[in-house]
């Protein structure tokens, strides 16, 4: 009895003192909880400032289409629209395979905030647009096309050797395309992707698919080995190379 007696003073003070403490601070029970909001209804914060559940900076916006989109997103649009138009190799201006690729590159330079390209009068060719991107650290020579896992990405550059010749210098550049799609193992390895080019004389642009790992060349584009990739922009380029790309860019 004499414990019970002990404590029950004591709740009777807490519950006493409780309303005048808060009371005393100034604050109501109202603004107690309206102070624990998350960070992200505060209308005095700018859009998008912080992440709610760990206030923590969040990824920039989108590169490309005022922010709504992604650059690899973009780059598979503009290949899809070009493919539907059927357009011959060679029946109009830039309509061979690197014309076809200064339009993509084009449309995503206009598109996206951060792309470079060249215009055509620096580099036409296939190969001229590889030296024009290894220039700017924006290229990778392939030497081993089984190793090339991490370059491969929509919206990367590919350049092929001649039919049957395998690796090749960027001189002897052959032929180019745009990566439309990637498909990926339970690794990551990258077991084939579809490619937007120019095909050859009496086809038209298109979109490919047989540019598989079990091939030979393997990732080839039929019997032209793959030698280069590159990237439009650094948004795509796999992190070491990005690093090194920031102090080309203008």
């Amino acid at each position: 009895m004499a414990g019970r007696s002990a404590v029950a003073p004591l709740f009777a003070f807490l519950f006493v003192m409780a309303p005048a403490a808060v009371a005393l601070a100034g604050v109501s029970d109202r603004s107690l909880i309206s102070t624990v909001r998350p960070l992200a209804e505060s209308p005095s914060l700018p859009p998008v400032a912080v992440n709610p559940a760990f206030n923590a900076p969040m990824l920039p916006p989108p590169a490309c289409d005022g922010g709504r989109r992604e650059l690899e997103e973009v780059a598979r649009r503009v290949a899809a629209n070009l493919a539907s138009r059927r357009i011959g190799y060679n029946t109009q201006p830039l309509s061979d395979c690197s014309g076809m690729a200064l339009r993509v590159l084009e449309e995503l330079d206009n598109r996206c905030d951060t792309v470079i390209r060249p215009d055509v009068d620096e580099a036409r060719s296939a190969s001229a647009i590889a030296q024009w991107y290894s220039e700017r650290g924006r290229l990778v020579r392939v030497l081993d096309p089984l190793d090339a896992d991490d370059a491969l990405v929509p919206g990367a550059i590919t350049f092929y050797g001649r039919p049957g010749g395998g690796q090749a210098g960027l001189d002897d550049v052959f032929h180019i395309g745009i990566v439309y799609e990637v498909a990926r193992d339970e690794v990551g390895r990258v077991t084939g992707y579809r490619l937007f080019h120019g095909r050859q004389p009496g086809k038209v642009a298109s979109i490919t698919g047989w540019h598989r790992r079990e091939a030979s060349p393997p990732l080839g584009n039929g019997t032209e080995t793959l030698v280069a990739v590159a990237w439009p922009s650094r948004d795509l380029m796999p992190a070491g190379m990005a690093a090194v790309a920031d102090v080309y860019d203008p």
